[in-house]
């Protein structure tokens, strides 16, 4: 049952990268429809709510992406609930941190689209104050830099007409933040390449 899930989910990130958002919603609706018996049936498995997180973020982002902006935020809220309890139940597993600030930006970027821009900026601040951490724990991490320079970015939406030196030096720290991903990477891929040789 677990392998189908994931295989729903996968199919609805196949099928927007394909079709377009719309028609990815019912294999992540099913993706999620799937999740919350396995994590019944294993309550002391974060392995399934991770999953379950995951798949409600996918189903977010598909709603957004197809402008249906109250579902959305349902889903948005669900998997940012699920993903907080997650993060501090295991608050030095990285990748749950990381997927706890995905769902802070991605609910932040629809409150910004709704003109909520200090409930965005809360929470962007919120997902930074992780991303840093993920940053000083691993400064070489390509990924994490390169999610730390997007968080940034966001700040310019917000500030870009009340508070334009602030948008600026968000925009130079996103650069910045990019700059060192940039060279973070080709380490990595040269690594790759000769472990593969």
């Amino acid at each position: 049952r677990f392998d189908m899930a994931l295989a729903h989910g996968n199919i609805g990130k196949l099928t927007e990268n394909l079709d377009g958002a719309a028609k990815a919603l019912s294999a992540h609706r099913r993706a999620c429809q799937m999740l919350p018996t396995l994590v019944e049936a294993n309550p002391a498995s974060h392995k399934y709510r991770q999953a379950w997180g995951t798949a409600l973020n996918n189903l977010g982002m598909a709603f957004d992406k197809a402008g249906e902006l109250d579902q959305a935020r349902m889903a948005y809220d669900a998997a940012l609930a699920l993903r907080s309890q997650l993060a501090d139940a295991e608050a030095e597993n990285r990748t749950l941190q990381s997927e706890l600030a995905l769902s802070l930006v991605n609910r932040g970027l629809l409150l910004e689209r709704e003109n909520h821009a200090g409930e965005a900026e809360r929470l962007f601040r919120q997902a930074l104050s992780v991303q840093e951490a993920l940053v000083n724990a691993e400064p070489q991490n390509a990924e994490y830099l390169k999610n730390l320079a997007t968080t940034h970015n966001n700040f310019v939406a917000i500030y870009d007409k009340t508070q334009p030196q602030e948008a600026l030096a968000a925009c130079r720290r996103a650069i910045d933040y990019m700059t060192r991903a940039r060279d973070a990477q080709p380490r990595s891929i040269d690594f790759r390449a000769r472990l593969a040789n």
